[in-house]
């Protein structure tokens, strides 16, 4: 249930539109029957609220900025709780390296359990780019409008803690890319981990390679199309979107590559596959 409901979940949030009502009954049901739910159910939760209050705005069924800017920052707390007491099996750790590859960015990259606690953790920080995002530009409304209708030190503060956190997720995410893609294998003495120059379609971390491929599409292209998103991270964002594609026969990834590459809004770019494209990726 959970996956076929994430999965949902991520076409709502793509194409502004709650999740349907039968649907969410059977979210909230399954919360009830569990009664303390766990770290996965809080997300899938979450992300039920974060498709509502996307839909609200969108269809100007909520437009007062206070109430924009409450109702994200009540999410995007319960994502941060979640982030800060993860449950047991949710570490992973951060790798610092000298390493030249097209699959590492920066220098850094992360190692998880699995490919499926890679594929939360990037959940996780989609949610709170995406509600940062809507914090942020709900504020650079206000600061910009005539009179401005935002000018407490609070607002500024948020402002810097919201476009903080985009740069923090943003990177995390293109930390991710080396493990979901089987870059990482642990050594053969269980010392520790080793890093392929080439992805690799065995290897003994558990996981499939095309699982974290799939997993990988839609953060990966959130990284991409943000606000803050400098060439060097789309480069890196595309190519990796057209490895997936070539490599693994997803053929998704092409579509996001693409789509990328037009600077284009996902779901104007669904709507119309013929937009003029803005930027070039080479």
């Amino acid at each position: 249930m959970f996956h076929v409901t994430s999965t949902l979940l991520n076409t709502c949030i793509q194409r502004r539109v709650p999740l349907p009502g039968y649907m969410r009954e059977l979210v909230e049901e399954a919360i009830r029957y569990i009664g303390k739910p766990g770290a996965g159910l809080l997300v899938q939760e979450t992300m039920m609220n974060f498709a509502s209050l996307r839909a609200d705005i969108y269809n100007k069924s909520l437009k007062d900025p206070d109430a924009i800017i409450a109702r994200a920052l009540e999410l995007d707390s319960t994502l941060l709780s979640i982030m800060t007491n993860s449950p047991q099996g949710w570490e992973y750790e951060t790798v610092f390296t000298d390493i030249d590859s097209e699959f590492v960015f920066d220098g850094r990259y992360h190692v998880y359990y699995d490919c499926w606690m890679g594929y939360m953790w990037n959940a996780l920080r989609s949610l709170r780019i995406m509600l940062n995002q809507i914090i942020r530009d709900t504020l650079l409304e206000g600061f910009s409008s005539k009179p401005p209708r935002f000018i407490d030190s609070e607002h500024t503060a948020q402002f810097q803690i919201s476009t903080d956190n985009l740069y923090e997720f943003q990177a995390d995410i293109l930390a991710s890319v080396p493990h979901h893609l089987g870059c990482i294998a642990k050594s053969k003495d269980g010392s520790g981990y080793l890093f392929s120059w080439k992805p690799r379609s065995d290897g003994d971390m558990p996981g499939v390679r095309m699982h974290g491929g799939s997993f990988l599409l839609w953060p990966l292209l959130l990284a991409g199309i943000m606000d803050i998103a400098t060439e060097k991270v789309r480069n890196f964002v595309y190519h990796n979107l057209k490895f997936i594609g070539n490599t693994m026969g997803i053929n998704e990834a092409h579509v996001l590559a693409k789509m990328l590459q037009m600077n284009s809004d996902p779901v104007e770019y669904l709507n119309d596959t013929t937009s003029t494209p803005q930027h070039d990726v080479k």
